[in-house]
């Protein structure tokens, strides 16, 4: 009992010896650590000597943050104001300001629905700024969500800036011929497919902003009703054989030939609850420049938000990344990925298209897809490198060029690192603040100690939770359950809770 008993006693200290070294250690920089400038560290990652009197009766800026729904631009400046007072009364530390429609009624008053409607609009951004002046007086810190809904995206994306789906067209023609025929180009109508709520819908994507990708030969072993199976050894990648939309290939002889053109279109997805009749479509997470274009528009010059910028505005918030792709492309994708893993994928591109693949309701729509075209038993290592080159891609211009806009701002980038097939660890330790949640992966310790090692690992301070979701659980919720809750997630590492959430006082009719 005795060695037993010194055992956890050592683990004890040593626990105890790591948090203080986590709380209080200096912010270190590696290689592939966004450098924050002093302004954004001095604001937001001060140092604490640890005083365990504090326990009891803590500041405001140890308490927990809430996501503020807000029901789209239906709000009064009174009534913000007086909410920002009961936070700070109530000891919250900070609020995420996140305008959507869930729970408007489409029948309501035409008055009423033009206001909830109105986001990013003059009015919209009044009233963002009344809240941050009531913010600064009560001395609480403002976070905002990147847009209305999730992902990140409105009006202001066009199709041609909007997430990329690869996708494709075939056709089998005879060995031993030369064809001349037009590249296949018979395309997906992403503008019918419905997911299975009303809260996922496609916009209409017009098929002449596909760009054709590259165009493959290969020889057909044997076809079923779902897959072509096709001779590794006999692949050619024929894309420069194409000229005027026009294929012109001699096919070696025997058996038949499937010619596979691959092509990249927007997917037509458009962000979940946004407060706008005109929805727009979802930002292209894989292309800096625009990603940082949607930035300039929701916080930049125009809004009048500068004179926030860390005073107490603090982050830009993006949800985990449910994204609605058959396939993540991007148009430099191919070059990205022979630079990454050193080999050139193109011939093969066709082993990852599988319908629903990188779409977040895929087990609930397509429960039984399979990969159209199959060349080896090999296959899986095809497909695990493309995915593990599109986390490394999404890192890259999505989580730190976000990181990098915010950071010239003084500001932070806080997000949900996951949703798609990636490196949770390594995608975690990308962001400024990186997120769990209580509802991912059910909820369990192994998922959000994911995001705290990616944390720990590259030494980010603020690791924050969305925290206490119930679903279909109402009024069955208790101080135990919540106290339970916050006890697992400090276990886990997380060291700031979000709760998710509070809703704006909305007393009408029909809500």
């Amino acid at each position: 009992m005795k060695k037993i008993r010194n055992r956890f006693l050592s683990m004890l200290i040593i626990f105890l010896c790591s948090l203080f070294i986590t709380v209080t250690q200096s912010f270190k920089q590696d290689k592939n650590e966004t450098v924050f400038n002093d302004t954004t560290g001095k604001n937001w990652f001060p140092y604490f000597d640890f005083d365990a009197a504090e326990f009891k009766n803590p500041s405001r800026e140890f308490g927990p943050f809430t996501r503020w729904w807000w029901p789209g631009n239906d709000v009064t400046n009174e009534e913000l104001k007086r909410e920002i007072k009961l936070f700070a009364d109530n000891g919250f530390a900070g609020i995420e300001i996140q305008p959507l429609t869930m729970g408007i009624n489409p029948n309501a008053p035409q008055e009423r629905l033009n206001k909830v409607y109105s986001w990013d609009s003059p009015s919209f951004y009044e009233h963002v700024k009344a809240v941050m002046e009531q913010a600064k007086k009560n001395g609480i810190t403002v976070d905002m969500n990147g847009g209305s809904g999730w992902p990140l995206g409105g009006p202001q994306v066009a199709p041609q800036e909007s997430m990329l789906t690869l996708t494709y067209c075939d056709t089998i023609v005879a060995g031993g011929e030369t064809i001349n025929i037009n590249v296949p180009k018979n395309l997906p109508d992403y503008s019918k497919l419905v997911i299975f709520d009303d809260y996922h819908l496609y916009n209409f994507i017009d098929p002449a902003l596909a760009k054709l990708q590259s165009v493959i030969a290969a020889k057909i072993i044997k076809k079923d009703a779902t897959q072509i199976f096709l001779d590794q050894q006999s692949v050619f990648n024929i894309t420069g054989n194409v000229a005027d939309n026009k294929i012109n290939f001699k096919t070696p002889p025997g058996g038949e030939w499937a010619i596979i053109a691959l092509w990249a279109m927007p997917d037509g997805q458009i962000p979940t609850l946004i407060a706008s009749k005109n929805p727009g479509f979802v930002a292209n997470h894989f292309d800096s420049v625009l990603v940082q274009k949607n930035y300039d528009h929701l916080f930049g010059a125009t809004t009048g938000l500068r004179q926030y910028y860390s005073k107490p505005f603090r982050a830009v918030f993006n949800d985990s990344y449910e994204f609605r792709t058959d396939r993540h492309y991007a148009y430099n994708f191919l070059s990205f990925f022979k630079q990454q893993r050193g080999y050139d994928i193109t011939p093969f591109v066709a082993a990852n298209l599988q319908k629903g693949y990188n779409n977040n309701a895929a087990a609930l729509l397509f429960p039984d897809a399979k990969p159209p075209f199959v060349f080896s038993k090999e296959d899986w290592r095809l497909q695990y490198d493309y995915d593990v080159t599109v986390g490394e891609l999404l890192q890259s211009q999505f989580i730190q060029s976000s990181n990098n806009w915010m950071q010239a701002r003084g500001l932070l980038h806080r997000t949900q690192a996951y949703g798609i097939k990636t490196d949770v660890i390594a995608s975690g330790g990308s962001a400024a603040i990186p997120e769990a949640e209580q509802l991912f992966a059910k909820g369990s310790e192994g998922f959000i100690k994911l995001v705290t090692s990616g944390a720990h690992l590259y030494n980010r301070p603020v690791i924050t939770q969305e925290s206490f979701v119930f679903l279909a659980r109402s009024e069955m919720t208790t101080p135990q359950k919540l106290k339970t809750l916050s006890d697992k997630a400090f276990t886990c590492g997380i060291n700031q809770i979000i709760y998710s959430g509070t809703s704006y006082k909305y007393h009408t009719d029909d809500y």
